[in-house]
Formats: structure tokens, C-alpha cells, sequence
């Protein structure tokens, strides 16, 4: 799944890294502070998951199963909802300069085409969408706890010296949301 928002001039959609040399000024920083709520289902899941590790270790020493379970089924919990960590990065292009050409987000790129790239948020980005004057880009992650609104200010040189406004977060809840 990668998530795009299109804009009336701009592209926008989720990059799997952050390259330094092309980030903007801003941006989602990491230091929100969790509820109380979100403290406590924090720990019931780690703890959750620290019983259910102890259980494999002692399944894998003693080389059986409960009854009723079979090995398809342990693989099948111990692979669900795992996937790799993947920062909330973002990259917007501007389809009126990059034209029937293409953009390629790397190092070694120049910044030709690229509006903004920046953070977003601490989780994979899941859904994101422009407003109608394009300026403004309405982002949340994988849980859907956070919605976070950022406005784009651009700089005619470089995404670098690109500004990026965290305006808003909208915060839902503490559990998941699809």
C-alpha cells in the first residue's frame, strides 16, 4: 500500500526513507507526550507480548503444542500484524515542472521536481489528502490515532530550504482504527 493525495498542481506520497540532503524545514517532531490511556495499553500489549514469547520458548523446549493448536496456527499469530518498521515519510513533487519526465528521490538526485520532503509521522503513513487550494496536506499513520495537518510553503531552489508548517494533530484515540 502506498498512500498519494493529488493536488491541483502537486503530488504527493509516501517515501520508505528520509534523504537528508533533500528534507525540508519542518515537519511532525517525535515528542508528543501519550495519555495515561495509551501508557497503560502500551504496557498490556508488551506485556501480552512477553507471556506469548515465554510460551513459544517453552513450546520450542518441550517440543509440543497445547491441544488443539497446530504448528500453522502458531505461525499464522506470530506473523499477524507485524510489519517492518517504516518511518511516515513524505515526498511532493510538482507535476508541472517534472512534466512527462521522472523523479528520482536519492542522494546521488538533484532536487529537480521535489516541492518537500519531510516527516510526517513516527508510524507508515496510511492515507493523506490535499485541500482545495493545494497549500495545505492532511496526513495519518497505519493506527489512525493522529491526523496531522501541515501547510507547504515552497522555496524556488531547493526542497531543502522548503518550509513546512506542522499546523494541527488531531488526536482520535488510543486504539486502532481502520
Amino acid at each position: 500500500m502506498n498512500p498519494i493525495a493529488l493536488g491541483s498542481r502537486w503530488l504527493a506520497y509516501a517515501e520508505n526513507k528520509l534523504i537528508r540532503c533533500h528534507q525540508s524545514r519542518g515537519g511532525a517532531c517525535g515528542d508528543n507526550i501519550q495519555s495515561y490511556t495509551a501508557t497503560v495499553i502500551s504496557a498490556a500489549k508488551t506485556l501480552k507480548s512477553g507471556l506469548t514469547m515465554v510460551g513459544k520458548v517453552v513450546t520450542q523446549l518441550t517440543g509440543t503444542l497445547p491441544s488443539g493448536v497446530t504448528e500453522d496456527d502458531v505461525a499464522i499469530h506470530s506473523n499477524s500484524r507485524r510489519s517492518p518498521l517504516v518511518p511516515g515519510i513524505i515526498t511532493v513533487i510538482d507535476t508541472e515542472t517534472v512534466g512527462e519526465g521522472q523523479v528520482l528521490v536519492s542522494e546521488d538526485s538533484d532536487s529537480d521536481g521535489i516541492v518537500a520532503h519531510f516527516p510526517a509521522h513516527e508510524k507508515p503513513v496510511c492515507c493523506m489528502a490535499f485541500n482545495t487550494s493545494g497549500m495545505l496536506l492532511v496526513t495519518t499513520d497505519t493506527l489512525g490515532h493522529d491526523f496531522h495537518v501541515f501547510q507547504i510553503l515552497t522555496h524556488p531552489w531547493s526542497s531543502s530550504q522548503c518550509a513546512v508548517h506542522h499546523l494541527y494533530t488531531l488526536h482520535r484515540g488510543e486504539t486502532e482504527a481502520k
